[in-house]
């Protein structure tokens, strides 16, 4: 039977802090597509009435237990269907005590709890990632997974044991679905252009593809994770080191996508404080204190000697630089919506409106051919990209990459001042390699981003200060 929690003081403060932020940053989940539900769905009689899934990923630390505890308390009300999800790594001795506390909260909280054990040693060497990145990785596409078959009105597997082999399957098919999301998020038309070609389309809002069934919800499965005010911090001092840009200032956002971030408003101390009212235990990972790992540096050596020079709370400074940062990305999101159109068009297989230029015979360049044939491009006009201000030509191409390639993790400003130079020459007839033997090609006033054909995948980016659902 589900636990009745109730919490007064300072920890009733918190959870309302909480909550405030999750309204004000929309992160509870919404209604579907209307459109897609209208055109691709049908409910079913028998399913269940919940206002939309929280998967939170519980490692059975003191931030993601408190995060559960929150949502547990805040979405009960709602009728939000919470999710707990838990990776064994397989890297630490004791990992199965932390399994165990995770199980022991689901079943005390009355929740449905989904352990995967994975082989992340295994699967590092296929990835050619550290322990720490692979881990990762595998922690964000499995719950995407998680929530894809919620979504479906499937139910998830409970207890998953998946070797290296098999977790590269699972991370593919996951590349695959994200790829799909970009492309309708950015380009509504597309699936409606294919469909109209004759081709049975993606639902990509929904992350359905051709084998699946139709969707059986009404509103979204959402992921939450236990990211709170200290790791903002950390990340915009570890961004700011690697010298990034605007989005490494801005750093994790509260919501992307499907991927929320309820506690980045909250504090350590704050989150502390609630757990132990609530009287729940939670586990301390040892390797959090490891000096070798750079973040650890950052959390126990960096911010305590900035508080030490400055005085008062640097943390909380320092993500309130990243919040008020924040709005100018928005800013230049809508910009970028807003030219994308305009900048990028669909090119069709067939039908009248099909483009005379054709890629199979203009562009053999070496042993490498463009096989326009296999694929819907969205492809750049080049005239109309040159009008634009300088910051949204360097965010379409950012954006461009993303939505052909799944993520922009891996492009370098190297490569935007490549893509620049190609698109300012005089010769009409240019290529540039790009990570994952990808292809940037500029040919007469058109340019696209062309994917190859064996299926890569690309970094995942919490060092980066993103994860991207």
């Amino acid at each position: 039977m589900a636990r009745d929690l109730r919490v007064s003081g300072s920890a009733f403060k918190t959870l309302e802090n909480v909550e405030a932020f999750m309204t004000k940053n929309k992160l509870w989940p919404r209604p579907i597509n209307p459109f897609v539900l209208k055109k691709h769905a049908c409910r079913d009689k028998d399913a269940d009435d919940a206002y939309g899934h929280i998967i939170v990923g519980c490692s059975g630390g003191c931030d993601s237990v408190a995060l559960t505890l929150i949502l547990y308390m805040l979405t009960r009300p709602r009728q939000i269907r919470l999710h707990i999800a838990h990776v064994d790594h397989r890297l630490r001795p004791e990992s199965p005590l932390d399994t165990d506390l995770v199980r022991r909260l689901a079943a005390e909280l009355g929740v449905p709890f989904y352990l995967l054990r994975a082989d992340v040693e295994g699967f590092s060497k296929f990835r050619k990632l550290g322990i720490e990145a692979a881990a990762r990785e595998i922690r964000y596409f499995w719950f995407d997974d998680i929530r894809h078959n919620l979504i479906q009105g499937r139910m998830p597997i409970r207890n998953r044991v998946l070797n290296a082999e098999e977790l590269l399957e699972l991370a593919v098919l996951r590349h695959r679905r994200r790829k799909a999301l970009y492309r309708q998020l950015n380009y509504p038309e597309f699936y409606e252009l294919v469909e109209e070609a004759g081709e049975k389309p993606f639902i990509p809002h929904l992350g359905v593809f051709k084998e699946d069934p139709l969707p059986r919800r009404g509103y979204e499965a959402l992921i939450a994770v236990g990211h709170h005010m200290e790791d903002q911090a950390e990340t915009v001092l570890m961004n700011m080191g690697r010298g990034s840009g605007l989005d490494g200032v801005i750093a994790m956002e509260p919501r992307r996508n499907f991927l929320i971030r309820p506690l980045l408003n909250t504090s350590k101390a704050e989150l502390s404080a609630l757990i132990e009212q609530l009287q729940f235990g939670w586990r301390e990972d040892g390797t959090n204190e490891q000096p070798h790992w750079r973040r650890n540096r950052v959390r126990n050596e960096v911010l305590p000697l900035l508080a030490d020079i400055f005085g008062g709370d640097i943390t909380r400074r320092i993500a309130r630089l990243a919040q008020n940062t924040r709005p100018v990305g928005e800013y230049l999101e809508a910009e970028v919506d807003k030219y994308y159109p305009k900048v990028f068009r669909l090119y069709p297989k067939k039908g009248k409106d099909r483009m005379k230029f054709n890629m199979n015979i203009v562009l053999p360049i070496g042993n490498w051919t463009f096989d326009a044939d296999d694929y819907y491009y969205l492809y750049g006009i080049v005239s109309e990209w040159r009008k634009l201000p300088y910051i949204i030509k360097i965010e379409l191409l950012r954006r461009q990459y993303e939505v052909m390639l799944g993520s922009n993790q891996n492009l370098s400003s190297m490569q935007i001042d490549q893509m620049f130079n190609i698109l300012y020459s005089s010769n009409v007839l240019s290529t540039l390699d790009l990570a994952d033997d990808n292809k940037f090609i500029r040919c007469g006033n058109l340019f696209v981003i062309y994917p190859n054909d064996q299926e890569h995948l690309g970094p995942y980016g919490e060092e980066a200060g993103e994860i991207v659902l």
